[in-house]
């Protein structure tokens, strides 16, 4: 079950990002309600932060200047491998209501990045 949680939960968290979903984050927005705008180093964004089941914390995101009709998955620094990217992410599209149809670009395909 996915629940929304702060962006503020996740600070200290480095987050990489490990999929890139052809959704706009208005596709998100509507359905949950925990979005910001807010800046990090990378730059402005719009994005909520959630957890799954209790047990994996994760963010979507999208920076001002990368195409609008895409949203990125963040997950922390500690889920690397790819058999652990494997796991989550299906999990996480489901719980978003997304077709693995619509996976733009995702990591584990290219685990050294």
């Amino acid at each position: 079950m996915i629940k929304p949680i702060q962006m503020a939960d996740l600070d200290g968290v480095d987050l990489v990002p490990q999929a890139i979903i052809r959704q706009p984050i208005s596709f998100f927005a509507w359905k949950f309600h925990n979005f910001v705008e807010d800046h990090d180093d990378l730059g402005m964004y719009e994005g909520a932060a959630f957890k799954l089941d209790d047990d994996l914390c994760f963010a979507i995101k999208r920076y001002y200047g990368y195409p609008a009709d895409t949203t990125t998955i963040y997950l922390p620094n500690d889920i690397r491998t790819v058999d652990e990217i494997a796991v989550a992410l299906p999990r996480i599209l489901k719980e978003l209501g997304i077709s693995q149809d619509f996976l733009e670009w995702q990591r584990m395909g290219d685990p050294a990045l």
